[in-house]
């Protein structure tokens, strides 16, 4: 059985795999939906939409940094943190055909980041699905120097 098929977009149709990827700023409201902190946290929201015509998955979400000089890939994990658990979906959820899963990272959590050298300067942000198809998505310039703050 040839699977070739499921995997790249042909010249007759839309692309069987295709995620779009849409940042956005907002403020999480202390004690509101079951949310549970002192005062209003900033985020940075990264939606997710399934613009193709199977079930997908996120497997990953990186930010492609700029750290000392060189091109690093940096990843902001979940673990043990309540508020990271609380607002994001698992990696591996599907995604139907048309639907979309929204991503939240504190900027508090971003900016762990620049303890990974002296200067970092994240600029992408990319995600990889379960075949290792690559979506990339630029950080607009005012959220950097939020995160960079």
């Amino acid at each position: 059985m040839e699977l070739r098929h499921l995997y790249f977009p042909t010249i007759f149709g839309p692309p069987r795999f295709n995620l779009q990827i849409r940042l956005s700023e907002g403020i999480a409201v202390p004690h509101y939906g079951g949310m549970d902190f002192d005062k209003p946290i900033p985020f940075l929201y990264i939606d997710v939409l399934n613009l193709g015509i199977v079930p997908s998955f996120v497997n990953s979400i990186s930010f492609k940094s700029i750290v000392d000089g060189e091109i690093k890939y940096l990843y902001i994990v979940n673990i043990d943190n309540p508020i990271m658990k609380q607002v994001n979906p698992e990696f591996g959820s599907i995604l139907e055909p048309g639907r979309k899963q929204m991503f939240s990272f504190p900027f508090g959590v971003l900016r762990q980041m620049k303890g990974q050298g002296k200067e970092v300067f994240p600029f992408e942000v990319v995600i990889r699905d379960e075949i290792n198809n690559t979506y990339t998505a630029p950080i607009p310039e005012s959220i950097i120097n939020k995160i960079l703050e």
